[in-house]
Formats: structure tokens, sequence, C-alpha cells
């Protein structure tokens, strides 16, 4: 008999262990976000966005992108080059070594023209997704094109905006940012950023794990409400992260989901780009962004 009952205590010990660390392991993710939403509840955001530059807690503090800005781009260059060239063809004009300088401020103006169509397109997205009204383009219809695209991916995918423009912030890792879109699609978190460029570049994913990663180690991200910043608890986990490219040309979009090997590896990267920045400051004397 008395082996029965320990027979039955040695068999119910496990279980009850299984229940109690249970509920131990969900006591503890609940005091964690508890935390980390105290935490985030503390921190007061503001954006410059001239200057682009955001302040934490009344530390000015780089964006993603700001960070992202230190890599060597030899595409840029490459397209810089392929555009003077091709107004020069197109243009029936004689190089002249004593004009380089103006040849440079072309493919300057056709830069900004290019980023001033990306802004456009991010502008009018925001638009729809807000109100469901479709915006006007003037000429050039570039950005028209780009955003005809948008519509086309929606087509095929069911979308629930969670938010527009959020912001987010490492205080491990010294960087704020906005990510463009955190959305259920088809049923799942997406995060996704919109592009206008003419390929996947490799600086997009590190932007992305960037975002990411902030968001989970703050706990959410905020929505600018008014003239203040709010903050957003992440109630579910983003499962799928990605670009979806808007061809400005043909009007259809891409859509780029990348792996957790790939963000991971990404976000590596990112860090180690983040710390070189913040040194190169420090050793710089320069407080600034």
């Amino acid at each position: 008999m008395k082996r029965n009952r320990l027979l039955e205590v040695v068999y119910l010990v496990p279980i009850f262990c299984f229940m109690v660390f249970k509920i131990d392991y969900g006591f503890i993710d609940y005091q964690l976000r508890r935390m980390r939403t105290a935490k985030a509840d503390a921190i007061n955001i503001t954006f410059n966005p001239t200057k682009h530059i955001y302040t934490v807690n009344g530390v000015k503090t780089p964006s993603v992108t700001t960070i992202l800005g230190i890599l060597n781009k030899p595409g840029l260059l490459n397209w810089g080059i392929r555009l003077v060239v091709e107004y020069l063809a197109k243009n029936k004009i004689v190089p002249d070594p004593t004009k380089s300088y103006q040849y440079l401020r072309l493919a300057m103006n056709a830069r900004d023209e290019a980023a001033d169509t990306g802004t456009k397109v991010h502008s009018a997205i925001e638009k729809y997704l807000r109100n469901g009204q479709p915006s006007s383009f003037s000429p050039p219809q570039e950005a028209g094109t780009a955003f005809s695209a948008f519509l086309k991916w929606l087509e095929t995918n069911h979308l629930e905006p969670v938010a527009l423009e959020g912001v987010v912030v490492s205080l491990e890792h010294g960087y704020a940012g906005t990510f463009d879109m955190l959305a259920t699609v088809d049923g799942t978190l997406w995060l996704v950023d919109f592009k206008t460029a003419k390929d996947f570049f490799a600086e997009y994913v590190m932007q992305l794990s960037a975002y990411k990663a902030a968001i989970e180690e703050m706990g959410g991200y905020w929505v600018r409400e008014g003239e203040n910043y709010v903050f957003k608890p992440l109630l579910v986990p983003i499962e799928t992260v990605g670009i979806l490219r808007l061809d400005k040309e043909t009007g259809m979009p891409h859509f780029k989901a990348y792996s957790e090997e790939e963000l991971s590896q990404a976000l590596e990267k990112f860090i180690a780009l983040s710390t070189y920045y913040h040194l190169n400051q420090q050793t710089a004397g320069n407080s600034s962004p």
C-alpha cells in the first residue's frame, strides 16, 4: 500500500513541477513585459524631420539610415556616372573636363528627384491606408506608377494596418528609426518597408533587422499622436519581415521576405556599424549624430 502511494507521488511530482514552472514562466513573461513597458513609458522622443535627428530623453540619437550611411555604396556612384553619361549622350554634348562639377550637379539633382519620388510614394501609401483616398500625382508620373504597384499588391494580399510610420528606439545600441508599416497580412504580423529603387540592396535587410531588434528590445514602438509620441506594446510576435519594392517604371510590385538567418546576420553587421559610428563620434569629439 505504501509502495503504491510512493509511486503515485513519484508520478505526480513531474506533473506538479511542470504546472508550477509553466505558471512561473508565464508570470516571468508578464513581469518582463511590465518592466519593458515601464521603461518605455519613461522615454521622451522628439524628431527633427529637417535635420533627420531623433532626440531620446534629451540625447541626440542617430537614425538607422544615418548609421547605414557610413557604408560604401559603389552602386550609387555607378548610378550617378550612368546618369551623367546618358545626359551627355541624349543632348549630344561633348564632355568638357572643366565642367565636371556641373555634371556632378546633374547627377545629384537626379538623386534628389529619385528621393523625392520615394517620399511622394510613401506619403501616398500612408494617406491611402489611413483614409482610403488615392492620391493624385503631378508629372513626372514615376510616383503614380509606383503607387499603382502598391495597389496591385493589395489585390492579392489582405492587409490590415497596425501602425504606420512607427518609431523605434534601441537604448542598448544607441539608435532610433521609423519603419514604414506594421500590419497583419493574411492573419500574421508583418514588418514592411516600401522601396522604389530598381533592385533589393544589401543595406535593406540591415535596416529592417535593426527595426525589428529595437521593437523586440523595448517590447513595442511609438506612434505620433498630436505633438507627442505614444508607446504601443507589441502584442504578438512579428512573423514576416520584408521589403515591398514598387517599380516606378513597370508599375509591378515585388516583395522579398528575409529569413531569420538573414536577419540575424544582418543585425550583427548593423550592430558593428553602430558601434563604429558611436566610437567615431567620440573620437572626433562630436556629440551630435
